[in-house]
Formats: C-alpha cells, sequence, structure tokens
C-alpha cells in the first residue's frame, strides 16, 4: 500500500456543540428535564450525569444496561441509547480546516478515520460522510468495536496489519497529544499535532463547573463549534461567535419569551439596527414550535419616515397599527425618542400602543437616576445592558455602546425616509447616502455575520441553552464588560477592518480618546491592544504621557 493519512475523528474532523464528550450527557439530561418538567428534579439530573459519566462499556448498549443495575433510569437501556445518539447527531459539526486538508491529502494518498470510541462506527461513517469527510473507498477503525486502542498503540497496529501499510508511508492528525501525537510517533508514524483550541472567553466560561451549572461551559463549546464549523474569517468569526452572538441571542430569547407569557403575538423589528436581532428571531421560530406561534417582522422604518405622511398608512398595512392586538416594537440603542414617536403616531390615531423593547437606553445624563426615571417614563422593557446599573458595570457598558450602535448593527442598507403609494401599496423610499459604518466589503461582512448569528441562535437552542436561567446576567454581561475595560487581540483585529467615522470611540482606553477624537478611527485607538499583552501596556502608559504633553 502506499502513503495513507490518518485522522483521528472527534475535535480533530468533527467537533461537539457543547465542547467535551461528557457535556453531552448534560445536554442530554437537560433534555430530559424539559420532556419530564417536575417529575425529574435538578438533583436526579445531576446524578445521571455523575452516573453517566462513571459507566464504563464497549458500547452504548452495554452502558446503559450497566447503569440501569445501579441507577433509576427515567427511561428504558434502549430508549437511552437512542437519546443519548439523536443528541450526539445533533451536537456534531465539520470542522472546516481538516475537512480542507482531508480534500488536499486524498489527492496524494488513502484516507482512513481512526478513533477510541464507544460509539458504533456506522454512526461515526455516517456523520463523517453527511459533513464531507468521508468518500468511497475511504476506511473506519473503531477502537470499542475492535478491542484495540490508540492509546496503547494496539490500534495503530491492527490498522497497519489490515492495510498493509508501513510506518514510513503513514501520516496521523489527531487532537489528543498522548494517543494522536506520542503514541504513533513512537511507533514510527509521521504524527501531526492537529489542536483547535478554546480562546479567552471560551475558556473562561469553560472553567466553571459543569454538574452543578452545566450552561457556562456548554456555551464555550457553542462559541468554538460556531468559529470551527463555519467559513469566513477567523477574526470575524471570534468576534461574533463570543461576543456578538451570546448577547444578541440571549436578548432575543428574552423578547420572545416575553412576548410568550404576554399573549403578545406579533413583534417589529425596526430597520436597520435590529435587523440580525431580526435574522435571530426568524432562525428560532423556524425549528422550535414554541416561537413559530409568534408572528415577526421586520419593520421598514427611521426617525425621519415617521414624519411622512404615509407613514400610518405603511403601520396599518404591515400591522403594526392595531386595535384588538398587542403588538411589539424593538430597537437596539437610543434614547426612546423614536419609540415614542411611533407610539405618539399611533395612539393619537386610535391604536394601541406598541410594547417597546430596547437593549440599551440611553438618557441624556447617563447618571443612575436619570436613567430609571427615563425606563419608567417610556415603559421600556427588557433594557438589560442597565439592568445592573450600580458599581463599574453599567459605566463599563456605557463606554460601549457605539459597538452595540455600529458593529452589532452591521448594515449595508439604505435608510428608509419615506413612503410612496405605487397602486394602493405602501413602498419605503430608501437614501443612497454612504452608511455611517464603513468596512471592506461591508456587504459580505454582514451576510456572513447573519449566517453565524442564525446557526448560533439554532445551535443554543439545541444545546438548551437558549432559555437558561441568568446565564445572560452571569456570563454574557460580565464578558462585555471585561472586553470594555481590558480589550484583547483576538477580538479586536476584526474591528480593525471597520471605521466609524464622526463617532466618538472610546471604548479602547482613555489614554487613546485624544487620539480617537482627533483621528475619527477607532483602529488608530487600538492599534497598541494588537501587540502582545505587556508591550500594549507599556505603549498605553508611554502614548498617555505624549498625549498629556501636547
Amino acid at each position: 500500500m502506499g502513503r495513507i493519512f490518518s485522522f483521528d475523528v472527534f475535535d480533530t474532523c468533527l467537533c461537539r456543540l457543547c465542547g467535551d464528550p461528557h457535556l453531552v450527557y448534560d445536554v442530554l439530561s437537560l433534555k430530559i428535564q424539559q420532556n419530564l418538567g417536575t417529575c425529574w428534579s435538578e438533583t436526579m439530573r445531576q446524578m445521571f450525569v455523575a452516573a453517566r459519566a462513571e459507566s464504563g462499556g464497549r458500547s452504548l448498549d452495554e452502558i446503559y444496561n450497566n447503569m440501569a443495575c445501579r441507577f433509576p433510569l427515567p427511561y428504558s437501556p434502549q430508549k437511552m441509547v437512542e437519546l443519548e445518539l439523536k443528541t450526539e447527531q445533533q451536537m456534531l459539526l465539520p470542522i472546516v480546516d481538516t475537512r480542507k486538508l482531508v480534500d488536499r491529502l486524498r489527492k496524494k494518498g488513502s484516507i482512513l478515520f481512526i478513533s477510541d470510541m464507544y460509539l458504533p462506527s456506522n454512526f461515526i461513517r455516517e456523520r463523517l460522510t453527511e459533513y464531507g469527510f468521508f468518500k468511497d473507498g475511504d476506511q473506519i477503525f473503531v477502537s470499542d468495536e475492535l478491542g484495540a486502542w490508540k492509546r496503547d498503540g494496539s490500534l495503530y497496529r491492527l490498522v497497519r496489519k489490515q492495510t498493509g501499510s508501513s510506518w514510513r508511508m503513514w501520516h496521523h492528525y489527531g487532537d489528543n497529544r498522548y494517543s494522536d501525537f506520542l503514541i504513533p510517533r513512537r511507533l514510527g508514524i509521521h504524527a501531526h499535532y492537529l489542536y483547535y483550541g478554546y480562546l479567552p472567553y471560551e475558556g473562561k466560561w469553560y472553567s466553571s463547573p459543569t454538574v452543578q451549572y452545566p450552561h457556562q461551559s456548554i456555551l464555550a463549546g457553542v462559541a468554538r463549534a460556531m468559529r470551527l464549523s463555519n467559513n469566513g474569517p477567523d477574526d470575524q468569526k471570534a468576534f461574533v461567535c463570543d461576543i456578538s452572538a451570546p448577547l444578541m441571542t440571549a436578548w432575543v430569547v428574552s423578547i420572545l419569551e416575553d412576548c410568550l407569557r404576554n399573549r403578545t403575538k406579533k413583534i417589529f423589528f425596526c430597520a436597520r439596527d435590529t435587523h440580525s436581532e431580526y435574522i435571530i428571531a426568524k432562525a428560532l421560530s423556524g425549528i422550535d414550535a414554541k416561537y413559530s406561534q409568534l408572528d415577526i417582522h421586520y419593520l421598514l422604518v427611521s426617525t425621519k419616515s415617521i414624519n411622512d405622511k404615509l407613514c400610518l398608512d405603511f403601520f396599518i398595512q404591515e400591522g403594526l397599527a392595531s386595535k384588538e392586538d398587542d403588538v411589539a416594537i424593538v430597537d437596539s440603542r437610543g434614547r426612546s425618542y423614536f419609540i415614542n414617536n411611533v407610539n405618539n403616531l399611533l395612539i393619537q390615531n386610535g391604536y394601541r400602543k406598541a410594547k417597546p423593547y430596547m437593549l440599551q437606553l440611553c438618557p441624556s445624563h447617563c447618571d443612575d437616576q436619570t436613567m430609571v426615571a427615563c425606563a419608567n417614563e417610556t415603559t421600556i422593557v427588557h433594557n438589560i445592558l442597565y439592568s445592573q446599573s450600580t458599581s463599574n458595570r453599567a459605566t463599563a457598558i456605557r463606554d460601549i455602546g457605539w459597538l452595540i450602535e455600529n458593529i452589532l448593527s452591521l448594515n449595508h442598507n439604505g435608510k428608509t425616509i419615506g413612503y410612496n403609494d405605487i397602486d394602493g401599496r405602501i413602498v419605503p423610499v430608501f437614501t443612497t447616502d454612504k452608511p455611517e459604518i464603513v468596512a471592506n466589503d461591508i456587504e459580505n461582512l454582514k451576510k456572513q455575520q447573519d449566517d453565524i448569528l442564525s446557526k448560533y441562535a439554532q445551535s443554543c437552542l439545541a444545546c438548551g441553552l437558549a432559555t437558561a436561567h441568568n446565564i445572560l446576567d452571569t456570563v454574557i454581561v460580565p464578558t462585555l464588560t471585561d472586553f470594555s475595560t481590558t480589550p484583547r487581540k483576538e477580538y479586536l483585529s476584526y474591528l480593525t477592518r471597520v471605521s466609524i467615522y464622526g463617532k466618538r470611540c472610546t471604548y479602547v482606553h482613555n489614554t487613546f480618546r485624544y487620539l480617537t477624537e482627533k483621528g475619527g478611527r477607532w483602529q488608530k485607538g487600538c492599534i497598541f491592544y494588537t501587540f502582545p499583552r505587556p508591550i500594549a501596556i507599556v505603549a498605553s502608559k508611554i502614548y498617555d504621557k505624549l498625549a498629556k504633553n501636547k
């Protein structure tokens, strides 16, 4: 046999949405808990996770038969095997960089897949085939079916015997430093360590306890899996998966849940700032029967278009103006003038006021008392970024308001400036002015961002994260606070490709305010933080002194 190229499967070719293998048990347990409700307490859920992690066996059938002898399973062993396989299938996604490598090496020799795993080989083969790894002529070797393992070298020896390959013509790729690198290297195989790690925020989330509170670790897995399984620039994927998507998904879910509780059937996401949130809401409603009950719209409107004489007719046509049904309207950030003007127009003409949702409310003077008074006056709900309005957190979040308004609301479409009546249908009129956000290929960046956001939201739903209690306050808002005070290179790289003109970009650091205000380009202000951290700190202090001297 000629040259062969073998690949480990899990975390080399396929990654799990939830991260580590044992977190599959948490996702499975959360699904069971959701189905059984109060019949399966949190204590029983945690006991199941511990029992599943400790159970041994060379197949899922053997594992659950062993568990049934000492743990009261919620379903029969056979049913549990089916549920775990279904959960595994939902969790698995391709690692696109490895797939490109497999495709390139396929032209040079034979492709093998080798795994130390209790899952059946036909299941693994189906997943590899589904995601474009496994082709006709490839072979797969699974340890527990063959009674040989990579970790002691016996599986490599068995593969060599069955394929007739030689050690020196063999290249192996895998993520385990011991069983995929050291062991094959000792045998004479050309071993390649192929590891896809966690980024800083993902690592912080992952390090939290998993049995008592698994959601943070699962969130880390989702972010990592979305980065690895999607095409596009690495810096954009890092920023969207670790900063944009967690915040926007949690916010949209909170809106959908609140509307369901209050029987508000119609939700209008306002152009242009909440288009990405609209994409998330549509993605969730498309796969969850609960959210599919909601009527979700994208409302082409602006502060200027409200003054158009046809605006009310447009609201009637779209269903926002209603005398019977409760409706909701969503905006991202501002002083609530826009939403108040919409509601004033509705009320003055005898229609019901739309229930307002805003991500961040910005009163003229950003002290806590003014903020609370403004929130009460305008009845803005789910103003989540000011829900923790004491200490340094609110101040830090205020400093990245421009990030929410511009980067998270990335949009290349023109602003609605009015309406025309064309054969009885009210049609929006758009400006052709240059957008405030200027980026390299902004249309493509927007498309890639929305594609990731849509998949991210659906992944959170699949992992049981969509309605996880307290995850917004305990994980996402602290992450934004950290990002606003101590920016990291991994996430700044993408933002240096996006410039905001006419904006005060105070987010990076106070020492860069002079530069950003004078230069008007955010990337000049963050350049130091693209250096290694110790150098960045020293450079920022030196620059601060120079700026003061000027």
